[in-house]
């Protein structure tokens, strides 16, 4: 014992895409298929403007449209396979698990779909975040005029086809005081599950 105290945190990792789905339609009137994006939000007992955004998806793709212009009453135009809640970070991680290497540049080119296009600096970024939590190594640099960075996604991270989730967290003051934990300054991590748990 170092006579460190220590408390668990447990906080939840952003909604999927299929879960909001599944509670869109779980929502939607049975004959209208009507909605609001407040009662999807109360369903999933998350923010508004998680489920805002998720539509804007949606809705690019021809799943939901606005029943009013300005309004948040949607109605389900077309059953389909609920798309990821960030399909860019999920394209990025379908290419990486295909390919032995890969550069930013080369991963957004190889990532990018006529539907979605995925930019260098979105998957420069998500490298980044995958490096620091150890799914990803630099494999070298290409010599010459213009040298850049080569990666590789390690085999043994190689978790699964859902994409690792970028999540804000909070680092912690633990008060000795009253034996509570203020959250201050963001950080990130990544994980798949819904719930963690993490130790400070």
């Amino acid at each position: 014992m170092n006579g460190r105290r220590t408390a668990n945190l447990v906080f939840r990792i952003p909604l999927s895409g299929p879960e909001i789905w599944r509670a869109i339609c779980q929502v939607a009137d049975p004959q209208s298929k009507t909605f609001t994006a407040e009662d999807v939000a109360k369903y999933c007992e998350t923010a508004s403007t998680v489920i805002s955004d998720y539509l804007r998806t949606l809705a690019k793709r021809g799943m939901v449209s606005r029943v009013t212009s300005r309004g948040t009453k949607f109605v389900i135009t077309r059953d389909d396979t609920a798309p990821p809640f960030n399909p860019e970070l999920q394209q990025l991680w379908t290419t990486m698990r295909t390919v032995q290497s890969f550069t930013a540049e080369e991963l957004a080119y190889d990532s990018s779909t006529p539907d979605c296009s995925v930019s260098s600096a979105i998957a420069e970024n998500y490298i980044n975040r995958l490096i620091a939590s150890g799914y990803v190594v630099q494999n070298k640099r290409r010599v010459g005029a213009n040298s850049v960075a080569v990666y590789r996604l390690k085999p043994a991270m190689n978790s699964g086809p859902m994409a690792p989730t970028i999540v804000a967290l909070s680092d912690v003051v633990f008060d000795l005081n009253t034996c509570t934990a203020n959250l201050v300054e963001a950080r990130v991590v990544v994980g798949h599950s819904r719930l963690s748990e993490g130790r400070i």
